[in-house]
């Protein structure tokens, strides 16, 4: 066939394959990065193509590394999707003799939504938030750390290695300037932060995407994937029979659309009602399993300016030792909801999984390691009104068969403005006038237990803090985790069931059992966090807390004011409750009482 009588649409894949077999002619690796959707599925199968090309002339191929970064809270049938295309391309490249490595990054536990939110660390990323830091846990950070991690398995090539990305300028304006300001290129690489990258469908408008994947569904175009299913998920998507009709219809809606995807993670706040998900609901009976995730969505949408769902207290003192009081992340009280709702979702999608003889449940929004990981945290922070309340709900949903779902007549309330912060007055630490050696990450028990020296170890500031399971990161040994909600679970919640809020109990128990660890790097920042506990314990505002109460207990911005010039004046310093002998030394040592 002359040059002449081929589409717009193929001519450009030649064009975008000469380009690719260029660099890995020279020396390259090329690391795609693929989402799943029309784009990243023609960039992924014009790679392929492109060293399969070189491949039978004879020439030296370098490895072609693909990653796909999966949220956790992905919409499942994107993400399974993703899993059976991974798939294909490495039965293609096995089929083909390439070197190909497909890999998913996935983000830290201690920055899964799950995690992060849940317990109480974060808000969700609402449509209006001040950033994205949500793509930055979620999916870029992990997926730097795989492409670091993979390139190193390799080793050094002749060629820089480059990232194929699917970047188009006629997706929209702001995407034409953000890839204007980047230099992007579908020629030459293009550099930011030291990394080489090339977006070879960059002057591709969408009818040549679809042109091409069509000729890849009816075989016209040698392929690893026929890119049926990817025709499938657009229409649903779109709420159309049709991909391409279901694409244009939906084009302004996600131009304006957080990540600028059409299809986002199953409960993302950022974009509003998620208008793909409640097609593929509307579209038949097949996606009615989704219908669980969409309603938490909805629900975490239109309670966003429900104050009354948020945390009063602020988490940092300010320079003259007072705490802010104004909306924060959730309150305890709605982490508590929210838990009850997610693990009812995975309750349900575990049922529905046995009924339909499936081979594993399509989500789990709360893993064990997972709710094990807020249990601690819950505890850590003074989150919850006794210990291992996290726990207590799981059994209640996963054991006692419980179920709790969103309301239905929730009313998405108004914008409204953040109120004018009032404060507290704490002092200049959590402990002021306390005997500060034992409120803060030491555990008595442990101390008296020890038969030779001590369990803890001394910090740069001096202070003593028990010694815990050190690694990279925050974590939850799986294995662990599933042992502890298996087998003492129960017998946990039970031996706290009639107890008071007890501070950082449950974070004790997991770090000492050895199923969670932290960062050594940390271990100052967990001991003011407890000291901040134990505060809010002599206080009476930890676990539920009304947000009146805590209201009722602060100064207004001008009675602050005046305070802390009064003792400014003074050269008075906060004056707390008279310090009081250790635990330890009454019980240990009784020449020093």
């Amino acid at each position: 066939m002359l040059a002449t009588e081929l589409s717009e649409a193929h001519l450009r894949e030649h064009e975008a394959m000469a380009v690719l077999r260029g660099l890995l002619e020279a020396g390259s690796p090329l690391l795609v990065a693929y989402s799943g959707g029309k784009d990243s599925s023609i960039v992924l199968a014009l790679t392929l193509n492109a060293a399969l090309s070189l491949k039978r002339a004879g020439g030296i191929v370098p490895p072609i590394l693909v990653t796909h970064g999966d949220t956790g809270i992905e919409n499942p049938t994107v993400s399974a999707l993703a899993m059976q295309e991974l798939e294909k391309v490495r039965r293609f490249a096995v089929r083909h003799g390439l070197v190909v490595r497909a890999d998913v990054a996935r983000p830290a536990l201690n920055d899964t939504w799950a995690v992060s939110v849940l317990s109480g660390r974060k808000l969700p990323t609402f449509a209006n938030s001040s950033s994205r830091d949500c793509t930055i846990g979620y999916k870029i950070l992990p997926m730097v750390k795989l492409r670091k991690r993979l390139l190193a398995a390799f080793g050094k090539h002749a060629g820089r290695p480059v990232t194929v990305i699917g970047t188009r300028f006629e997706e929209s304006t702001g995407r034409a300037e953000r890839m204007d300001e980047r230099k992007e290129s579908a020629f030459v690489p293009w550099e930011k932060d030291g990394a080489l990258y090339l977006s070879p469908i960059a002057l591709w408008t969408s009818d040549d995407v679809w042109e091409s994947l069509g000729r890849m569904r009816a075989g016209d175009m040698e392929a690893f994937t026929d890119a049926a299913d990817v025709f499938d998920l657009y229409a649903a998507g779109g709420g159309s029979s049709c991909a391409v009709v279901a694409d244009m219809a939906s084009e302004g809606a996600k131009k304006s659309r957080a990540c600028g995807a059409r299809f986002g993670c199953s409960l993302c706040a950022a974009v509003g009602r998620d208008k793909s998900l409640e097609n593929m609901l509307e579209s038949g009976p097949g996606y009615a399993w989704l219908r669980g995730l969409n309603n938490i969505q909805r629900f975490l949408v239109d309670t966003q300016y429900d104050f009354d769902r948020r945390t009063w207290l602020g988490r940092t003192l300010d320079k003259d030792g007072f705490l802010p009081v104004a909306p924060d992340t959730y309150s305890p009280a709605m982490l508590k909801e929210l838990l009850r709702y997610c693990l009812t979702a995975d309750a349900d999608e575990a049922r529905a999984c046995r009924r339909d003889g499936l081979a594993a449940p399509r989500f789990e929004l709360v893993s064990p390691q997972a709710l094990v990981a807020i249990d601690a945290l819950w505890g850590l922070h003074g989150n919850a009104e006794r210990p291992f309340a996290a726990v207590e709900v799981w059994l209640d949903v996963h054991v006692n068969g419980a179920r709790y779902y969103p309301p239905k007549d929730v009313i998405a309330y108004p914008v409204q403005s953040f109120p004018a912060p009032r404060f507290i007055a704490v002092g200049e630490e959590w402990d002021q006038g306390y005997a500060g050696d034992y409120s803060g990450l030491r555990d008595l028990h442990a101390e008296l237990a020890a038969r030779e020296g001590t369990p803890n170890r001394r910090l740069g500031n001096g202070r003593e803090v028990l010694q815990l399971w050190e690694s990279e990161l925050f974590e939850v040994d799986v294995e662990g985790a599933d042992t502890f909600l298996a087998w003492e679970a129960e017998g946990k919640v039970a031996d706290t069931a009639s107890g008071a809020s007890s501070g950082a109990i449950s974070f004790f128990y997991y770090a000492q059992l050895g199923v969670l660890a932290t960062s050594a790097r940390h271990t100052g920042m967990l001991d003011s966090i407890v000291r901040r506990t134990r505060w809010k314990q002599r206080e009476g505002v930890a676990g539920p807390v009304s947000a009146a109460k805590v209201k009722a207990m602060a100064l207004s911005k001008t009675e602050r004011d005046v305070q802390a010039a009064q003792r400014q004046a003074s050269g008075n310093a906060f004056l707390g409750p008279t310090p009081e002998v250790p635990l330890r030394m009454k019980l240990c040592r009784p020449a020093y009482v």
